[in-house]
């Protein structure tokens, strides 16, 4: 995963915002995720978190709604995915998930995993 992050003009920092989580509810949350993708992942020695599912049994374990299905098709599409970008995609969604705790992957942690993902060529969007 790879993200760009640009200047922030400190007119816009806020210290104090009551809605952002803790650092301890953050935590929480990562702990949480974890301990799901062991349980998910105990059937398939090696495999110990999202990153690790082999491409092969990828599409049984994470299952995408239709509406994220059809977004990762059409991005595979324009972006010009690859097989490894589309698994990799899907990894990314998963975890994002999890930090939830939905079990499905639905089209908004697609958008998202997508928004993390560099380009693997260059490409234009018509």
């Amino acid at each position: 995963m790879h993200l760009e992050i640009g200047p922030v003009d400190p007119e816009r920092i806020r210290f104090e915002d009551p809605r952002a989580e803790s650092s301890e509810q953050i935590r929480n949350r990562v702990i949480s995720s974890r301990a799901v993708q062991k349980e998910r992942y105990e059937n398939y020695p090696g495999v110990n978190a999202n990153s690790g599912v082999p491409a092969g049994i990828i599409d049984s374990i994470c299952l995408l709604s239709r509406p994220a299905r059809a977004l990762l098709m059409m991005s595979m599409q324009k972006l010009g995915l690859s097989l490894r970008g589309y698994h990799s995609v899907i990894r990314i969604a998963r975890t994002i998930e999890d930090l939830v705790g939905n079990t499905e992957i639905r089209e908004a942690a697609v958008a998202e995993a997508l928004q993390y993902r560099s380009p693997d060529r260059p490409f234009s969007v018509d």
